[in-house]
């Protein structure tokens, strides 16, 4: 029986370990860079609620579309006082504006509303309003390309304090679970805002 020393061993062990990592990390794929990226420029006539807005389309199609910002959760509007900051929010950023509105893997749900992120000179709105505290990051698959970058911003808030965040006044009850009270409770409609 041979027998190996243990720096040997210890070698073998780091090698190894080595060929499963680099294995691991040639399967990853970074969904925070996608291949293609296709943006349609939209102007935003009408903030519904705090992850829904009303854009017409500046090029091809003219109708009305209700698109639902991706990859977010937002208080609902009886969530006070949070949910009528954060449709606040979003009206003074994007209404009456053109925005660059992406869509991901799924760009309609069942609703016939457009899945989409919305983007303002460079900046993903729908990160913007989790970094400022009036979202939680919620990833719903098969949507998930910026997935990373919006955890990301809910940590940022998360650590500042800002918004639902804030320790004075934080955000006690996930929206999902206030808008499942309500709708339980006949006090709301239980979809959204």
């Amino acid at each position: 029986m041979l027998k190996s020393s243990p720096v040997s061993r210890s070698r073998l062990w780091a090698i190894g370990l080595l060929i499963l990592l680099n294995l691991g990390l040639s399967q990853c794929q970074r969904p925070d860079t996608p291949i293609s990226i296709d943006r349609q420029p939209v102007r935003v006539e009408r903030v519904v609620s705090a992850q829904t807005v009303e854009v017409l389309p500046l090029r091809g199609e003219a109708d009305l579309q209700t698109v639902r910002l991706i990859g977010l959760e937002t208080p609902p509007w009886e969530q006070a006082p949070w949910g009528e900051a954060a449709q606040r929010w979003l009206r003074t950023q994007v209404e009456g504006q053109t925005v660059e509105l992406e869509t991901d893997v799924q760009e309609w749900d069942q609703d016939n509303q457009r899945w989409g992120y919305l983007w303002q000179g460079g900046e993903l709105l729908n990160g913007a309003i989790v970094t400022a505290g009036h979202a939680l990051a919620r990833p719903r698959f098969p949507n998930v390309r910026y997935r990373q970058r919006l955890q990301r911003a809910q940590e940022i808030a998360r650590l500042r304090g800002v918004g639902i965040w804030n320790p004075e006044s934080p955000l006690r009850q996930l929206p999902s679970q206030s808008r499942a009270r309500s709708f339980r409770d006949g006090t709301g409609h239980g979809t959204g805002q």
